[in-house]
């Protein structure tokens, strides 16, 4: 039932580690400083995900609704914080795509939830396919930001 979800974890955990190269003008000092204060947040959650994801097959289906919804809520308060950064103007339209990403992924997390809640193997596995997706999309919206700010 949970055999997909490994896939999804280490694309996580990439995402995770892409956002946490951000790091110019002073705006874009202060965008780096406001990120970097999440990004110690990011890579505990993200390592949280991929550690549920593999311990996910040896639980009941209770257990791992109960572990994505919290990694989803602790997730989303860590968004709204990225959400909050104010990007340099060069990559404000871009933030808004890494952004977009990261609330589609705290989307995913939540639907993992709701299928282990029901016991829908079929659902669980979508929604983990859709997290894999939805990490790699959050990667590619990182990349062309990271490129422009000449950030690692």
């Amino acid at each position: 039932m949970h055999h997909g979800r490994a896939t999804s974890g280490v694309c996580v955990v990439a995402v995770v580690a892409a956002l946490s190269g951000c790091g110019g003008s002073d705006t874009t000092a202060t965008f780096k400083s406001g990120y970097n204060s999440v990004r110690t947040q990011l890579n505990q959650t993200g390592q949280a995900i991929a550690n549920e994801i593999s311990q996910a097959p040896k639980q009941t289906d209770a257990q791992v609704s109960a572990s994505f919804q919290s990694l989803a809520t602790r997730f989303e308060g860590q968004v709204a914080k990225l959400k909050a950064l104010k990007p340099p103007s060069s990559v404000a339209a871009q933030w808004n795509n890494v952004t977009s990403a990261a609330s589609k992924l705290t989307s995913d997390l939540k639907a993992i939830a709701s299928a282990a809640a029901a016991h829908n193997s079929s659902a669980t596995q979508q929604a983990a396919a859709s997290l894999a997706a939805s990490a790699s999309a959050l990667t590619q919206a990182i990349n062309p930001i990271k490129q422009k700010l000449g950030l690692q």
